[in-house]
């Protein structure tokens, strides 16, 4: 297998703008005055060729791991790129071996692979013992997201006073305390409805985290409960504009979906800053959130977390930007 030095030197100069500089096709075919498709090609060519070769894969499947390896595979896809690196140990000979001598690259940021065939064994151990302690605190305690949802609407109020949520849509933005879901008392018809869980992990494996769960009401849209913790605090930025966080559901064959955005209350001053944690609650009905009940979100597989820089309150991304927290969709009871 070939070293990055052994690459033609357009090539190398690629693959270093897109993983350690972090560009897009189309901005380095801007910078070189050339086709994106030809940039593109460039760099699945220099790809192969660190991996030693196709192995085996065809070409659209060998494209969406190129693509998924410099960070240019679109959200809709990530979680197609991760279903076939978990199914296909060829599919993740060809990334990690890729990815081995992307990683020699000053500052490159690659990401996370499934672990080699050797080592599944040894990580589901792990794994399984971690579901299990998870379990038990989830049991114990009522910290978690998803006990939000089925808290009486005291609890709810205690998050809402000191929140303010602006929710995706074309609507004005408003606060969580307009936005609050209706909450439910407990009981034999609650526990009948069904109830998602999502673990919130960086994709980079830096330490923030959270928990997320979905729960049908008893009109039938979902309400959606957030926790997360030792995120990048949002600010104010200089000459106008601030960061907040969004929040999307994704699935392998539909686009991301914005659910809305984090934003937390203003001081006395006006400036609306957070301390990097994130706690919400609120329901999707299609007023200021978009709509979604049970059978919509059998198409979702995923809910991510993105940073995003807005000019104004009235800024809408219509693509996420960067993902800090995403987790697959898990059901507990339906």
């Amino acid at each position: 297998m070939a070293a990055l030095a052994d690459l033609q030197p357009d090539r190398r100069a690629v693959l270093q703008l897109l993983v350690a500089r972090g560009r897009g096709y189309d901005q380095i075919a801007e910078l070189l005055n050339l086709p994106e498709i030809v940039v593109r090609r460039r760099a699945h060519d220099a790809i192969t060729t660190l991996a030693g070769g196709p192995a085996g894969l065809d070409d659209a499947r060998r494209a969406l791991l190129c693509d998924y390896l410099v960070g240019e595979l679109p959200a809709s896809r990530r979680a197609e790129a991760r279903t076939v690196l978990a199914e296909d140990p060829a599919a993740r000979r060809f990334a990690r071996s890729a990815a081995g001598r992307l990683s020699s690259l000053d500052g490159a940021q690659l990401p996370e692979l499934p672990p080699a065939d050797e080592e599944v064994v040894e990580a589901l151990d792990a794994l399984d013992a971690r579901r299990e302690r998870k379990e038990e605190l989830a049991t114990s305690s009522r910290k978690g997201a998803w006990l939000l949802i089925g808290a009486v609407a005291v609890a709810v109020i205690a998050i809402v006073v000191a929140l303010s949520v602006a929710v995706g849509g074309e609507d004005e933005p408003t606060t969580n305390t307009g936005d609050t879901p209706t909450q439910t008392s407990g009981g034999e018809d609650d526990a009948s409805r069904p109830q998602y869980a999502v673990s919130l992990t960086s994709p980079s494996g830096g330490r923030a985290a959270g928990d997320a769960a979905l729960r049908e009401s008893p009109e039938g849209p979902m309400n959606l409960a957030m926790s997360a913790e030792n995120l990048t605090p949002t600010r104010q930025l200089e000459g106008g504009g601030f960061t907040a966080y969004a929040f999307w559901l994704d699935g392998p064959n539909v686009e991301p979906l914005r659910l809305g955005f984090f934003q937390p209350q203003e001081d006395e001053n006006g400036v609306s800053a957070s301390d990097g944690t994130l706690e919400l609650a609120v329901r999707l009905d299609g007023s200021s959130t978009p709509a979604v009940d049970a059978k919509d979100l059998e198409k979702y597989s995923e809910l991510f977390v993105t940073r995003e820089t807005l000019e104004s309150a009235e800024d809408r991304p219509e693509s996420p930007g960067s993902v800090v927290l995403s987790g697959e969709i898990g059901t507990v009871t339906g």
